[in-house]
């Protein structure tokens, strides 16, 4: 099931919406990917950019994962391990 791009909305489509990034991201670091395109995470989740930076810049404020953007105006994200922690509570 893909996340459409403007169904993000519901409190439910939120959860749905960050387990679902959040288990991309954890599937990407264990593979040894620290580092994560968010045009790549966009495509996978079916999302737009916009709305990934939102929830990423929420999560980032919790300390949850950071977000960089590098001289070429590529955008990457990152687990923290606190993330990752998180992640395995909540898999559990």
């Amino acid at each position: 099931h893909t996340v459409q791009p403007h169904s993000v909305q519901t409190a439910q489509e939120v959860e749905y919406f960050l387990s679902a990034l959040l288990a991309d991201m954890m599937a990407e670091t264990q593979r040894g990917r620290q580092t994560i395109p968010m045009a790549a995470l966009c495509k996978r989740l079916g999302v737009r950019m916009s709305t990934l930076q939102r929830h990423l810049t929420s999560l980032a404020e919790h300390g949850v994962v950071t977000v960089h953007c590098d001289d070429g105006g590529r955008w990457t994200t990152e687990l923290t391990a606190y993330g990752m922690g998180l992640f395995d509570q909540l898999a559990a």
